[in-house]
């Protein structure tokens, strides 16, 4: 009758809603989607887009409705069959971002899964090396340059006050500093050395020195840099020496300079 709610009325929008959504999952072969109150898919359990015949649990944007992250069982494209859980976070457009998974191509290739973090052309800009099961596999860092070896041609000074023999500029990314200094007195000169960081000292000066000369490889605990700095910013790293026993030159050499965590 005119003006009374019927129970029909009242479900008619919510089933059409349902009908809705039950069309869209047929039209994108999800099985179950989930929306949010806007009515945008936001989460589906069904096939993953751009892996043909591949299932999983897939998250959708509501902005764009591109997909955003999803996890599957697939197989390994090494042609062994082998079976194994990919988790993919995708940028809004569409490309992958963070990929946990192995995408070895190689026949009997070791089923290692590494987390690997993607640019928008698909090349891996980090991954841990799952092969070796030690550290990362990139980016490839350099080691340090070989130095040279003769004392007689390292840095040095003669004088009795801290005078800077080298330096180099650290771009501040780590909350600490390492390094290994090979330090050298020849007979009856002693020498004092100091490390600084943007004009403040780091760690503890070493001093080098006998009747018979000395050498020492200065390679302390890791030191915290001075606080205050702004991280990306480049600072000075000053290494200074002196004599401070007997008359003659004291050496240094630095044969490695690394940040650290902490």
């Amino acid at each position: 009758m005119p003006g009374v709610n019927h129970p029909v009325n009242e479900r008619l929008p919510r089933l059409i809603g349902d009908l809705h959504n039950r069309l869209r999952a047929l039209e994108t072969q999800q099985q179950l989607t989930f929306s949010n109150a806007s009515g945008e898919m936001v989460g589906s359990l069904g096939a993953v887009p751009g892996y043909p015949g591949t299932y999983g649990i897939v998250g959708w944007s509501g902005s764009n409705g591109n997909a955003v992250f999803f996890i599957t069982d697939t197989s390994i494209p090494d042609g062994s069959g082998r079976r194994q859980t990919q988790v993919v976070i995708c940028r809004d457009d569409g490309s992958g971002a963070l990929v946990m998974s192995d995408l070895g191509t190689v026949p009997n290739h070791p089923h290692q899964q590494a987390l690997q973090w993607m640019d928008r052309s698909g090349n891996i800009v980090i991954a841990d090396d799952t092969n070796g099961g030690v550290g990362v596999a990139r980016p490839h860092i350099p080691t340090y340059a070989l130095q040279n070896a003769s004392t007689a041609t390292w840095p040095q000074t003669s004088a009795t006050t801290a005078t800077q023999i080298s330096q180099c500029y650290v771009e501040y990314q780590q909350p600490k500093l390492g390094w290994v200094i090979q330090c050298y007195a020849p007979a009856n000169v002693t020498g004092l050395f100091t490390l600084q960081y943007n004009g403040t000292t780091i760690g503890t000066q070493t001093v080098v020195g006998g009747t018979g000369g000395l050498f020492l490889t200065w390679a302390p605990p890791v030191v915290a840099v001075p606080s205050g700095l702004s991280f990306g910013q480049v600072y000075p790293l000053v290494l200074l020496a002196q004599v401070t026993a007997g008359t003659g030159t004291v050496y240094a050499q630095s044969v490695l300079i690394q940040g650290q965590g902490s």
